[in-house]
């Protein structure tokens, strides 16, 4: 298991490309105030799947990407408070394959 957790705080794009991974992953996006993980501001665009079917995320969202599914890019598009990306992987070293 691998966890990294990081305060997003401007906008950018932090995957230009689909990547495939051999191990589940799920991806957290919460609010950067721990009193209150729910008062999210921002906008987020991921793309999964191989057709890159676009998802936005404007809520707290937790995103489960087993292994094998292209995934990205992912873009924080608007970030007007700061909020906590949680990746997380079940597999001891992250390592991935861009398509």
């Amino acid at each position: 298991f691998h966890m990294n957790w990081e305060c997003i705080s401007r906008p950018f794009q932090m995957e230009p490309a689909a990547m495939v991974t051999e191990f589940d992953q799920i991806l957290c996006f919460i609010g950067g105030d721990v009193t209150n993980l729910f008062d999210f501001h921002a906008l987020i665009e991921l793309y999964l799947g191989e057709e890159e079917e676009k998802y936005v995320i404007t809520i707290p969202t937790t995103v489960y990407i087993p292994r094998g599914l292209p995934h990205g890019p992912l873009d924080f598009i608007k970030i007007d408070k700061p909020i906590l990306f949680h990746n997380m992987v079940f597999h001891p070293k992250y390592e991935r394959k861009r398509d």
